[in-house]
């Protein structure tokens, strides 16, 4: 059940949620699962159009993740959502890659000794 108590942040490895009243704070593994979801819905109107949604709809992922160990964003998202995800997080990660490339050779070609 979703409730207003819940709310999460995103780490580097990890996806916290956490209960207000209660204090609690459960932690799941970022897998690509959540991260295809989360690119998802940040890419969906839902975004612009009912926030409150989105919290619900984040909420409901945790609550299957914790009634059945996992969730399939295919439940919760169109194959075009999804594959537009995907190409976001590719892209992403290109970027990502060359910016760390780059700033390594930076590192190794001024280096003081």
């Amino acid at each position: 059940m979703c409730t207003d108590n819940r709310t999460f942040y995103i780490g580097n490895r990890y996806i916290y949620a956490y209960d207000v009243k209660q204090h609690h704070r459960m932690k799941y593994k970022l897998d690509d699962n959540w991260k295809v979801a989360l690119t998802a819905l940040g890419q969906s109107e839902a975004m612009v159009e009912d926030p409150a949604q989105i919290m619900s709809t984040v909420l409901k992922f945790f609550h299957c993740v914790d009634k059945t160990g996992s969730f399939d964003p295919r439940d919760y998202f169109t194959d075009d959502d999804l594959e537009d995800a995907r190409n976001i997080i590719d892209d992403y990660t290109k970027v990502h890659v060359k910016a760390l490339e780059a700033a390594t050779r930076y590192r190794e070609n001024h280096k003081h000794y």
